[in-house]
């Protein structure tokens, strides 16, 4: 087993794909999440994020205060 310390942290590849905003908020591009997930194209991960925008949504949570619309 690796030591730990700062050197030697792995990180997985959701935690390489974080990006932060001006403010310091974590958040994921959904085109860089569907290459990690497999999916070949981003038709078809589109149906992914309704369901999650819908899971959101049924946990009481604003979602348009988690999921935003973004440009290319």
């Amino acid at each position: 087993m690796l030591p730990s310390n700062e050197n030697n942290v792995r990180k997985s590849l959701f935690e390489m794909a974080m990006r932060l905003d001006n403010e310091g908020n974590e958040f994921w591009s959904a085109r860089d999440l569907l290459q990690i997930l497999e999916y070949a194209n981003y038709s078809k991960f589109k149906h992914v994020l309704l369901k999650a925008q819908m899971a959101c949504e049924n946990s009481g949570q604003d979602v348009d205060a988690h999921f935003f619309p973004a440009k290319k």
